[in-house]
């Protein structure tokens, strides 16, 4: 049932970046991913269980995950704006995203 929910604002901005933002996390082996905007269009939250993700037990292993996470949207962490709490396999994260520079 989870997705239809995911589904309810098909051309909303916010919520193709929160469903491909989950996508990619889920992707990336984490379980239970919960993704909020925090008002802002680039600024999010993300909790998550580390799953099958073992490499993911340190904030800075956080934020380096969350960045590939980000680069599969086609975006980047924007520098000074990451925070991390791992406590056990729970991960909680604030972060805002920039577009990435594409090649030329």
């Amino acid at each position: 049932m989870n997705w239809i929910m995911r589904n309810i604002y098909l051309n909303d901005p916010v919520e193709l970046r929160r469903n491909d933002l989950r996508g990619w996390a889920e992707a990336a082996g984490f379980q239970d991913v919960d993704v909020g905007n925090l008002g802002e269009p680039d600024f999010w939250e993300m909790r998550f269980n580390r799953g099958t993700n073992a490499e993911c037990a340190t904030a800075a292993e956080v934020e380096r995950w969350i960045g590939y996470v980000a680069r599969g949207c086609q975006c980047q962490i924007e520098p000074g704006q990451f925070v991390a709490i791992v406590a056990g396999d729970q991960v909680a994260a604030r972060f805002r995203l920039q577009p990435r520079p594409q090649p030329v």
